[in-house]
């Protein structure tokens, strides 16, 4: 896949926090931590505020692989910076 046809897939897949399904939740989580490190990390960004949101919930599940999630994509983004300043 090319990059603009993962950020498209990345937007839309992102649409769809608004569920409260666990599983589809899940999948969501599973997919944006995977995706993370191929899309551009000013498109990433935008997705920290549901993330967020979903940190500060009440729901186990929602606050743990939202954890997770957040993790990975700094991780990946350090990893990002640090390889264009070399």
């Amino acid at each position: 896949m090319s990059s603009s046809e993962v950020t498209e897939v990345f937007f839309g897949v992102t649409k769809l926090f608004q569920s409260s399904d666990a599983s589809l939740r899940r999948m969501i989580y599973f997919f944006i931590k995977e995706v993370a490190e191929t899309c551009n990390p000013d498109d990433i960004i935008i997705v920290t505020s549901s993330l967020t949101k979903d940190m500060n919930s009440k729901e186990d599940l929602f606050r743990a692989n939202s954890i997770r999630v957040l993790a990975k994509m700094c991780v990946s983004y350090s990893i990002m910076r640090d390889t264009k300043l070399e």
